[in-house]
């Protein structure tokens, strides 16, 4: 059977909550009720539905400044935990939708880092450029990220003239977002040579970028996506005043191609013969079948599972080089990279073959064709633990602003968003050999921890964080726990279904049925929720149902998905 091909038949609740999982921040049980009934073609035409309707209103979009005036004072800070605010709340919300995850996966391979720049307002039109792509075409979008003026700002876009060219962004737009580094003849490569590219071309495409900056007025719209965008610097007639005009030559790993401007007027260029440059830049990059499989990659990562083949050892840097796993390479990766080349490198269809696939859904091969099972084998992010907990339990907040401490806890798990290390993005998308094992260490596992206990509290320390568990609440009257909630086993398995995303041995299982008894017989919680239900008084089951879901959500289990 081949690792590509659709599951058939309905989805069952473990796929269903898998689908979910990685697809969404995480479900609720009516969720994955709803998905388990589903076909696989039916389910992810519902995740992939259109978003009709902006999920934020006018007054949540208040904050924003679209425009800034002349001169006018905006304080950045603030802007930036509002913004921040506002995307967490768009993912909160999302619902059985993917949209929100697509986006968030495009912004941990285009990086963005505020404090760079500290303009909040081109943030939110890269976010908003993200988004629109989410579903589309991931060639268009890297046409679009060079003159994004976030991206000219981030990797000194703006600084880049014709007597002095910037050589930053080029770089990452091979090395990080497009083609990418790939060792596979070590042996064989020169100075300055990266496998896929080499330095010539690094030189010889910061050439083609010269000439742009910044529009912070945002009246420069681009014709293709319709957001704002950085401008071209001109002189008083309108023409190129800072682009390179010579041809420009690549190496041989792009065929020796020559990019010149069509067309001259004196000494410079217009900017539609600068864009035309630009577009000859990228169709070269994107022919290359290597792009192909280097997005695919940073896909399957993503989504499935870190193992992947990206780069042998480089003999210059022995620590840099990824282990390869040649079954996910050829019965994956390639096929994925000669769709996505064939369909113009329009995500879509990647994704619906990837996302329906036997490979996704572990069914494809002897358990010895993998090194590792996917199911339950990435670690959360601190995006997918935490809303996943908020969306799991249903919880509401009364506004976005009750989210800086949301924002807050995320950094202090490890992914302080639009604040990653380096322009490599956040390491847990792309540190060899750790990958998604960066989200744990003392630090982050302690706010790992916290974070279910603030969330059943509704504080952190003695600060109200403007919303709440109550798992009290919850348990009694969500429907989600069927007969009597009494019956300590019966409750217990219910709740180790609903949270954890394998199954566990009899030993967890009696460990967490501890924490609901405190430890004694059985019994004791049946008369203690039997009390509760005849006096009203929620002071002990809440004690019991806080410690038990506490230690359910910051258990090891939990941490996977």
């Amino acid at each position: 059977m081949a690792a590509l091909d659709p599951i058939t038949g309905l989805l069952g609740k473990k796929a269903a909550a898998h689908l979910l999982r990685r697809l969404t921040f995480g479900p609720n049980k009516a969720m994955i009720d709803a998905f388990a009934s589903k076909t696989i073609d039916q389910a992810i035409a519902d995740l992939f539905a259109p978003v009709v309707a902006p999920i934020e209103t006018d007054a949540e979009l208040s904050w924003l400044v679209a425009k800034p005036l002349p001169n006018e004072k905006i304080d950045e800070g603030t802007k930036i935990t509002q913004l921040k605010s506002w995307w967490i709340n768009r993912m909160l919300k999302s619902g059985a939708n993917a949209q929100e995850k697509l986006t968030f996966f495009l912004h941990t391979h285009f990086t963005c880092i505020f404090s760079v720049f500290e303009k909040h307002t081109p943030v939110y039109y890269q976010n908003k450029l993200l988004r629109k792509y989410s579903l589309g075409n991931i060639k268009t979008l890297a046409t679009a990220i060079n003159l994004d003026n976030a991206m000219l700002m981030l990797l000194s876009g703006s600084s880049n003239i014709k007597k002095s060219p910037n050589e930053n962004y080029a770089r990452e737009l091979l090395e990080l977002y497009t083609i990418g580094k790939f060792f596979q003849n070590p042996e064989t490569l020169g100075t300055n040579d990266y496998g896929n590219y080499t330095e010539q071309d690094v030189k010889s495409a910061a050439k083609v970028l010269t000439g742009f900056t910044t529009d912070l007025t945002y009246a420069t719209i681009d014709a293709v996506t319709g957001i704002p965008r950085g401008k071209l610097r001109t002189t008083p007639a309108g023409l190129s005043s800072e682009h390179d005009i010579s041809t420009k030559t690549f190496s041989t790993r792009f065929g020796n191609q020559q990019i010149a401007p069509s067309a001259l007027s004196g000494s410079s260029a217009t900017e539609l013969v600068v864009i035309e440059e630009i577009d000859q830049l990228m169709n070269m990059i994107f022919n290359q079948t290597e792009t192909a499989k280097n997005i695919c990659r940073k896909i399957y990562r993503y989504f499935v599972y870190y193992n992947t083949p990206y780069q042998l050892k480089n003999p210059a840097n022995p620590e840099e080089g990824y282990k390869l796993n040649d079954y996910v390479e050829n019965n994956i990766i390639t096929p994925l990279a000669v769709l996505l080349k064939s369909n113009n490198y329009e995500l879509k269809p990647v994704y619906e073959k990837l996302f329906k696939s036997e490979h996704f859904f572990f069914k494809d091969s002897p358990s010895t064709a993998t090194e590792d099972r996917t199911n339950g084998a990435i670690i959360k992010s601190p995006l997918d633990l935490s809303l996943g907990m908020m969306r799991l339990f249903n919880v509401n907040v009364a506004n976005q602003d009750s989210l800086k401490f949301f924002a807050e806890s995320l950094a202090k798990q490890g992914l302080n968003l639009y604040e990653p290390l380096d322009v490599a993005g956040y390491e847990a998308y792309h540190a060899f050999p750790f990958f998604h094992r960066s989200w744990i260490s003392a630090n982050y596992l302690a706010e790992r921890y916290l974070f279910p206990k603030k969330l059943l509290n509704g504080k952190d320390g003695m600060e109200d964080i403007g919303f709440r568990l109550d798992i009290v609440d919850f348990v009694r009257n969500s429907g989600i726990f069927t007969g009597d909630i009494g019956d300590t086993n019966s409750f217990v398995l219910q709740a180790i279904d609903l949270t954890l995303p394998e199954p566990i041995t009899e030993e967890r299982k009696d460990y967490f049925k501890g924490k609901l008894t405190d430890n004694q017989p059985d019994l004791e919680w049946t008369a203690e929720w039997s009390d509760y239900l005849t006096s009203g008084d929620d002071k002990v089951v809440r004690e019991l149902l806080d410690s038990f879901f506490w230690h359910l959500m910051k258990s090891p289990e939990y941490q996977l998905m």
